[in-house]
């Protein structure tokens, strides 16, 4: 230990980038996230259209181009495959799982002319009864997500590897229209929806990949409707007091929101969307200010 030979070594010269020096090992990989997001938003702040009406609304527009070639994290809005092949991440570039090309959110509000202070009915009971209602609405229209689809044991059957996190992606009939003729209509024989064409997709040969890209080209899962309203009733006792009844409906409409349709290829409902949920749901509230 008292004698310690210290060696000069030359330097290590790399050409180009450095990453393509290193060896490609499994299950660790190398990928890039390469995003392309423009969300111009246009609001509009709430404000009076006339002095007693008190209307006032708020509109927000966002159009949205992702693109990835890994699995998008934090609970994206179409499928996670993992990836077709560990040694080609090139080929796994395509639109992001988290993509939204368009989202519209209006949120109009409005309180009553009537009433106390108001323009119409300022005394007496009908001002009471009639004065202090408050209306308001959150609405927001949204785009479908990306999704792909996979081969049913793929990775068993065909590649005869079934190690954790493998997929087979299909091969896509060529001309073929991934959409289903009727799309959105009821399924035949099966209780669903129609969204995919089982006869655009294809198993790929065994021990080979699928040309499937990792989301669906030209496809979207359903879109999201929803409406969110309310209806208050505000009470004015003395100057401290005040008081206000909420009616509060969350999709207001009752409007399903369909969940993705099933993507595995030799699956029976190939296509068919079985699952929905956000059913409309309403509460009544009473809120005390002093």
């Amino acid at each position: 230990m008292n004698h310690i030979n210290e060696v000069a070594h030359p330097p290590i010269q790399v050409l180009g980038d450095l990453n393509l020096e290193r060896p490609l090992s499994a299950p660790g990989y190398r990928a890039d996230v390469l995003g392309k997001v423009r969300r111009p938003q246009v609001p509009i702040v709430p404000r009076s259209v006339k002095k007693d009406a008190r209307l006032g609304w708020l509109v927000s527009y966002a159009f949205t181009r992702w693109i990835d070639n890994v699995n998008s994290p934090n609970s994206p809005l179409g499928d996670n495959d993992q990836i077709q092949n560990l040694y080609d991440i090139q080929n796994e570039r395509a639109l992001s799982t988290n993509n939204v090309p368009h989202r519209l959110v209006l949120s109009p509000i409005a309180d009553v002319p009537f009433g106390k202070g108001r323009r119409w009915l300022r005394s007496g009971i009908l001002s009471q009864v009639l004065g202090g209602w408050q209306v308001a609405m959150i609405g927001t229209l949204q785009s479908g997500a990306p999704f792909g689809a996979t081969v049913l044991n793929g990775p068993l059957n065909l590649l005869g590897d079934n190690a954790a996190g493998r997929v087979l992606r299909p091969d896509l009939v060529s001309g073929a229209s991934l959409s289903a003729a009727s799309k959105g209509e009821p399924a035949v024989g099966v209780r669903g929806r129609q969204w995919l064409d089982p006869n655009a997709f294809a198993a790929p040969a065994r021990f080979t990949f699928g040309n499937a890209s990792r989301t669906l080209p030209k496809v979207l899962g359903p879109p999201l409707v929803n409406w969110d309203s309310m209806l208050a009733k505000n009470f004015q006792v003395g100057e401290r007091w005040r008081a206000q009844f909420r009616w509060e409906m969350f999709n207001m409409t009752n409007t399903p929101r369909w969940g993705l349709p099933d993507q595995n290829v030799g699956s029976g409902t190939l296509g068919t969307i079985t699952s929905a949920s956000s059913r409309r749901i309403m509460q009544l509230a009473l809120k005390l200010y002093w």
